[in-house]
């Protein structure tokens, strides 16, 4: 029987650093805790990455077919290969998140973060281009009283 999650736990010495990971099933998930200065390779089609409290980490993944999770980390970098359908990010600071031509579907969700980016692909030579994902939001109430909605803009620190 096959183990559905790998765990990748408390490399902190940058001269020890984890072995590449193999994913051969799709439910297989992959839990990094507590991790810095390390680079995780993860190869293959799996179900989810989660990272958790590490810093100053790198994480390197081919494809998952339903999340990356970044949670409570600081100054990490992932780069996904091929695709990921979604990325959490939640109380997170400083992160980048590499997309490949056929990751640009992903979606972003995040809560409590802050300095996000994207890089991506701007040509067929793979040259990458950065963009911020905005933190900071302006929230209005709008509409006939009483039936009100709360509209949602990206604030103007963002706009260019």
């Amino acid at each position: 029987s096959s183990q559905l999650r790998w765990n990748v736990q408390h490399y902190t010495d940058p001269s020890l650093q984890p072995p590449p990971i193999l994913v051969e099933d799709k439910k297989q998930s992959v839990y990094i805790y507590n991790c810095g200065a390390c680079v995780i390779d993860i190869k293959g089609k799996g179900k989810s990455v989660t990272m958790d409290g590490c810093k100053k980490t790198q994480v390197v993944l081919d494809e998952m077919l339903s999340s990356l999770e970044v949670v409570n980390c600081q100054g990490v970098k992932v780069q996904v290969r091929q695709h990921v359908p979604t990325v959490a990010i939640d109380t997170t600071d400083g992160i980048i998140v590499v997309l490949s031509k056929e990751g640009l579907g992903t979606s972003f969700l995040t809560s409590k973060s802050s300095e996000m980016n994207i890089q991506y692909p701007k040509n067929e030579e793979g040259e990458l281009v950065e963009t911020p994902i905005p933190e900071q939001w302006q929230h209005s109430l709008e509409g006939e009283w009483p039936k009100l909605k709360v509209r949602n803009e990206v604030s103007s620190l963002y706009t260019h």
